[in-house]
Formats: structure tokens, C-alpha cells, sequence
């Protein structure tokens, strides 16, 4: 196991194989399973308030954001939706790895064109029973 000096990411060399990783993610492996939760983490309130008025997000009522609105999610910000990753726009984002496809559920709903790679059959499965643009393989 390695750690980049710079990023700090922590990889194998050489990469593990198929065989290897299936032993850590079995098919009952807690991210290919949707929680009832899913359509609860659409961030509404605060957390959308932010999104929109410091991070970019589209909003449903169109426009840009006031100064004063602006100024308050900012300082907000510290509290709420913390990296979140800024919206420029039309975004596309790839998710390699990306379980049963909660996250990118969630993206996609933020208005992002989401892409992801599941080598999980189950997790490839759950995340297309979402409507969501995933490849299965590697």
C-alpha cells in the first residue's frame, strides 16, 4: 500500500485484481442497497439555499442570486454542504466505483450529467433501477 506525497490518495501497487476486491465488496455490500432515504437527500431548505446561492446550482425559480444572498450562503457555507464541488453550468461528472448509485442519483437531480463505472453486477443493477447512465465493468 502506497500514499502519494502530494494528494495523499492511498493505492495498491500492483492493483489488486477482480478476485481480490469481490472478498471486499460482496454482492450484500451496504452501498448497492438504496436506503429509504434516497429521494430525502435531495438537499431542500438551507442546504439547497447554499447550493444555489454559493456553489452555483440551478434553481427552480431561475435568475441569479442577490448580493445579499450571495453573502449569506457564503458565510453559511462553513456549516452547510461543505465541499460541495461548485456547479459552472452544464457539468458532467464520472463516478468510478459508484456502488448502487446513490450519489450520482443525487447529482443528477442537482442538474449534472452523470456517468458511472460499477464492476458490481448488483451495484450496476441498482444504480440502472435508478434511471442512472452507469457501465458495468472496469
Amino acid at each position: 500500500m502506497f500514499q502519494c506525497r502530494r494528494c495523499r490518495a492511498v493505492f495498491y501497487l500492483p492493483p489488486l485484481q477482480a478476485a481480490e476486491l469481490s472478498r471486499y465488496y460482496p454482492d450484500s455490500y451496504g452501498r448497492y442497497r438504496h436506503s429509504r432515504a434516497i429521494d430525502k437527500k435531495t438537499y431542500k431548505g438551507i442546504r439547497r439555499f447554499v447550493l444555489e446561492n454559493y456553489y452555483g446550482y440551478p434553481s427552480p425559480k431561475g435568475g441569479k442570486p442577490s448580493l445579499f444572498n450571495r453573502w449569506a450562503a457564503f458565510l453559511l457555507s462553513f456549516f452547510m454542504a461543505k465541499n460541495a464541488i461548485p456547479y459552472r453550468g452544464e457539468g458532467n461528472l464520472l463516478d468510478v466505483g459508484c456502488g448502487g448509485g446513490s450519489y450520482l442519483y443525487r447529482l443528477k437531480s442537482w442538474g449534472w450529467n452523470s456517468y458511472g463505472v460499477e464492476p458490481s453486477a448488483v451495484g450496476a443493477a441498482q444504480a440502472h433501477s435508478l434511471g442512472l447512465n452507469v457501465h458495468h465493468g472496469q
